[in-house]
């Protein structure tokens, strides 16, 4: 027995402790601390108070007791009770070797002068289970390799990456890029002309905002076209000829225009109208789709322009596009080599993502037990902070979808950690050391950034986790019986893209991408000699998402 628990049940062996099941996880744990310890405590607390109060008609510090009672005694027993249900509260919990999830809620039951103070505290507790036998899961393996054919791919992707575009003079078509600007209902912020048009945006005809190049297709530079937007039928469909509206169908145009305007760093704000419709129509309803509905909250009419056209033209294959890739020596060979090896990297990382997914999703469908609601409530929240940081809103996302993906999230980060505990897994320090490296490696001063990662446990923690985690995958791919199936490079890519998030559902929070860790540390780091980069020796604690 250590000091600590000799203490502990020193302090609660003269309190009455006992739990009620109130249904399902739900406990409610009641404790009496004995009239005269907390008459005790009560009394000490009001001879200090009686040395520090200042009352007129009275010198500093002789202030009769009775007064000091009839003053602050009702204040003071309620500051020792919050005090003793804070120590009582963790003792009590030990002692009955119960785990509770969230915070309790507390009810006084008796605070009487000379009676046993009483309080219930009511709570519910992590679920007890056995891990399912792991010898009976199936796990699937990827096996796939890159072949010259996904190499010459690449590279045409690559190429394509870096187009050329040359301006032309003619009606625009499929694979050109064009720039235009809109005016009347497109509720696009930035800045815009004082006439009410928008800033000008692009996007390749055929190959991005399907709806607005149906409308602009075979236009040249400088014409218009009008287009109406049916907001309640959700399409947009030509008109009978009239001058108001001769465009073409804007055929699902909700999803592809807002998807574009989010690309070019639109939000969801209102421009102001043009002039002749600027009182009828400036703070017009938007609907949710983000197109500004108009007065009858039927139709949006828009009208485009088309600015410019671009024709593509593929890049030379030459020491100059090799560059702009890092080949120093100009060499096709060398430029193929680096592309070969940033595939087998990607495909590796694919591989091992496709891994983990299966052995995640087995096990949480091997495991069947109550969750409690203050973990999937926090996880729902969690999510809810990460769509709108991607700038989505969150609330439009219905809670049911958000409820059944925060119960597999939990599910799984309980028996992960179930694992952990039951295997007995610690941190490897070696693998935990090379994760940071590599992760470090991509920075200007890769020690500095290692030396901060270090500095505080809260970072470190979440590296810990992702080390950790993949510890519990690789043991239970080891013990689980293994399908191999092969495919493709691409194929492995895109199932690897599909199934859980990360480390960060599981066992905590992963780390964030180079340039947002970065920004964290150089805002959280004054400069100091060495440049900076440098963190400071002890930088401000980030606060902790971790559940």
């Amino acid at each position: 027995m250590t000091v600590g628990d000799a203490r502990r049940q020193e302090r609660t062996s003269a309190m009455r402790i006992s739990v009620e099941t109130t249904g399902g996880l739900e406990r409610k744990l009641n404790v009496a601390v004995p009239a005269e310890s907390f008459e005790s405590q009560v009394q000490e607390r009001l001879k200090d108070t009686a040395k520090q109060v200042r009352l007129p008609g009275f010198r500093p510090g002789r202030v009769p007791m009775k007064e000091v009672r009839r003053r602050f005694g009702t204040r003071v027993r309620a500051d020792v009770a919050g005090e003793v249900i804070d120590r009582s509260f963790t003792d009590a919990v030990a002692q009955e070797s119960l785990s509770p999830v969230g915070q309790p809620r507390v009810d006084i039951v008796n605070l009487a002068p000379g009676a046993d103070f009483e309080y219930s505290a009511t709570f519910e507790v992590l679920p007890t289970f056995q891990v399912a036998d792991l010898s009976e899961m199936e796990v699937m393996r990827l096996e796939a390799e890159v072949t010259e054919a996904d190499m010459d791919q690449m590279v045409e992707d690559l190429r394509k990456r870096a187009t050329i575009w040359d301006e032309v003079q003619r009606p625009c078509a499929d694979g050109d890029r064009i720039t235009y600007r809109a005016q009347g209902g497109v509720p696009v912020p930035g800045g815009g002309d004082d006439d009410g048009w928008t800033t000008e945006r692009k996007f390749v005809l055929g190959e991005e905002a399907e709806p607005l190049g149906d409308a602009m297709r075979g236009l040249s530079a400088g014409e218009q076209t009008p287009f109406r937007f049916d907001a309640q039928a959700d399409t947009a469909e030509p008109d009978d000829g009239s001058e108001a509206a001769q465009a073409a169908p804007l055929a699902e145009a909700q999803a592809s225009e807002a998807q574009e305007l989010t690309d070019t760093g639109a939000t969801d704000e209102v421009v102001e109208s043009s002039a002749d419709d600027e009182d009828a129509t400036a703070q017009q309803p938007v609907e949710e789709d983000g197109v500004e509905a108009d007065a009858s909250g039927d139709q949006t009419v828009w009208l485009l322009e088309l600015t410019l056209v671009e024709e593509g033209r593929l890049p030379e294959m030459d020491a100059d596009f090799y560059a702009n890739y890092g080949v120093e020596d100009g060499t096709e060979q060398s430029f193929r080599a680096l592309v070969r090896q940033n595939m087998q990297t990607r495909l590796d990382d694919a591989v091992r993502q496709h891994l983990r997914n299966s052995v995640m999703d087995a096990l949480r469908s091997s495991h069947d037990f109550p969750l409690p609601s203050p973990l999937v409530e926090d996880t729902i929240a969690a999510q809810r902070e990460r769509y709108q940081g991607f700038g989505i809103d969150a609330a439009q996302i219905p809670r049911e979808v958000l409820a059944e993906s925060a119960a597999a999230s939990v599910r799984t980060q309980l028996v992960v950690r179930r694992i952990v505990e039951d295997e007995e897994l610690t941190v490897d320090p070696t693998r935990l050391r090379e994760r940071i490296d590599q992760y470090a490696s991509s920075f200007d001063d890769p020690d500095a950034l290692v030396q901060y990662i270090y500095s505080e446990d809260q970072r470190l923690d979440r590296f810990e986790a992702q080390v950790l985690e993949e510890q519990v995958v690789e043991l239970v791919a080891e013990r689980a019986q293994s399908r191999t199936e092969q495919c493709s490079y691409m194929e492995a890519l895109r199932r690897a893209s599909e199934g859980d998030a990360p480390a960060e559902d599981d066992l905590g929070d992963v780390p964030q991408e180079p340039d947002q860790a970065l920004e964290e540390a150089r805002s959280e780091a004054p400069e100091e000699e060495g440049g900076e980069d440098a963190p400071a020796s002890e930088p401000e604690s980030e606060s902790d998402a971790s559940r």
